[in-house]
């Protein structure tokens, strides 16, 4: 093909035919929310997969515009993607298999919309990896918004959030998550947030990340990173919080205010190695057994 809208606005990748006939003429990827197209006989062609990451733009990315069908295309296909640019996403991209992907340059701005929550939802989507990628929440517009809502055995890393309407990162009843290297800034809830509500869950690793909230008001609500069972009945066990930066403004009179706390049955977790600055408390251990720091 030469291109969706525009000749070469393909980004010059390979596709196959895949039998398929009889299809609406003229489908772009966007139109189909997968890796497929259907040129102007009704054939459809699917997306080829290489041994390197398909770029974004193969499916019709523009840079400097909405591109959430685009990136609903990339998920659904299930290939690994550079995902490198500026764009602007305006609803909830959901993966019920594993994400894979990567930016080296660029900005994913959360557009005005309050259909942005989460705007990565990786619950059903168990080992998706996402890297280096640099997000805009655009809290003034998004006030309820968690960037990242994760499943089991996720890999969050090297990611730059700022201005979440809530959460930077959010797990909820998950196991085997790792969260390492990311910076999350000016979140208006905690900046990553790892939960147990309705399952035992055991084995997350939150290190070596920094978590900025010191530029909002001392009023503010919770605190850097929280790592918690439901304080009644379900576990969240043998967490590691290491090496990790939490920065909260000085004097915060919220006792919520916390820079790093395990509770609530967080048992045979390791808080070691971390730096914080500001707010009500530093490190907060409660409800929890046999927790080394």
């Amino acid at each position: 093909t030469t291109g969706y809208t525009t000749s070469g606005d393909n980004g010059g990748w390979g596709w196959k035919q895949n039998g398929v006939t009889g299809q609406t003429v003229s489908q772009s990827p966007a139109q189909l929310l997968n890796g497929l197209f259907n040129d102007g006989n009704g054939n459809q062609w699917a997306l080829r997969a290489g041994p390197s990451r398909v770029n974004i733009k193969a499916l019709g990315a523009v840079e400097s515009t909405d591109a959430t069908n685009v990136f609903k295309a990339a998920i659904a296909s299930g290939f690994k993607y550079d995902v490198s640019g500026d764009y602007t996403i305006s609803s909830s991209l959901t993966a019920t298999s594993k994400v894979n992907l990567i930016s080296t340059r660029g900005v994913i701005t959360v557009a005005a919309s309050s259909s942005v929550n989460p705007l990565f939802h990786l619950k059903n989507a168990p080992k998706s990896r996402v890297k280096d990628l640099v997000i805009d929440g655009n809290q003034a517009n998004n006030t309820s918004l968690n960037i990242f809502f994760l499943g089991d055995d996720c890999k969050i890393v090297g990611n730059t959030i700022s201005n979440a309407g809530r959460y930077g990162i959010y797990g909820l009843d998950v196991s085997g998550v790792y969260v390492h290297k990311n910076t999350v800034i000016n979140s208006q809830n905690i900046g990553i947030f790892i939960q147990a509500v309705t399952t035992n869950e055991k084995d997350n690793t939150v290190t070596g990340n920094t978590v900025d909230r010191s530029a909002l008001a001392t009023t503010l609500t919770e605190g850097g990173i929280k790592v918690r069972g439901d304080q009644t009945t379900y576990t969240q066990i043998r967490n590691k919080v290491t090496g990790n930066t939490v920065l909260l403004p000085v004097n915060a009179s919220t006792t919520s205010a916390i820079c790093i706390e395990v509770f609530g049955f967080g048992h045979k977790s390791t808080v070691l190695g971390n730096i914080t600055d500001g707010g009500y408390m530093g490190i907060s251990i409660d409800e929890s057994n046999s927790v080394n720091v």
